[in-house]
């Protein structure tokens, strides 16, 4: 098991709730580093014609993002409201991060390694946050009650 001994109660109530915190508090590191790190290397969002943003400003909304469902984190058993916005932010922005990593791949025929390391921990924070929400819930309400 993953003990973290610094979350609050609220948070330790479900294990998905500590993957998705680390999972986004990683994801915000990588994409703060890749931030500082885009001012003198990688440029690849930049060369997508269509995409009106830096490839700085892209990583330090990813990193805002990533921190934003860190937040959400904390507050995520008190309302109901914040666990389907913490899920439906995670869902914009593994949309978005494929849009990015897609256009890299057929604009450019180029691929940003840092760029798809981020682009998976929005999906499994994605997909924790919908097996978490949606998957169980359906699980134990209609089908467990079924056989009971």
């Amino acid at each position: 098991m993953l003990k973290v001994a610094f979350l609050p109660k609220v948070v330790v109530k479900s294990n998905f709730n500590k993957i998705v915190l680390l999972f986004s508090l990683f994801n915000a590191f990588l994409l703060s580093y890749m931030a500082l790190e885009k001012n003198t290397g990688c440029s690849l969002c930049q060369r997508v014609p269509f995409l009106p943003v830096t490839d700085v400003t892209i990583a330090v909304t990813g990193a805002i993002t990533s921190l934003a469902l860190a937040i959400l984190m904390f507050f995520f058993n008190r309302l109901a409201l914040l666990n389907y916005s913490a899920l439906i932010l995670s869902f914009i922005a593994a949309s978005f991060s494929l849009f990015l990593i897609t256009s890299q791949v057929l604009i450019n025929k180029e691929l940003c390694y840092p760029c798809l390391v981020t682009s998976i921990i929005f999906y499994i924070i994605f997909f924790v946050l919908f097996f978490d929400l949606v998957l169980k819930t359906v699980w134990t309400k209609y089908v467990l009650k079924q056989y009971n």
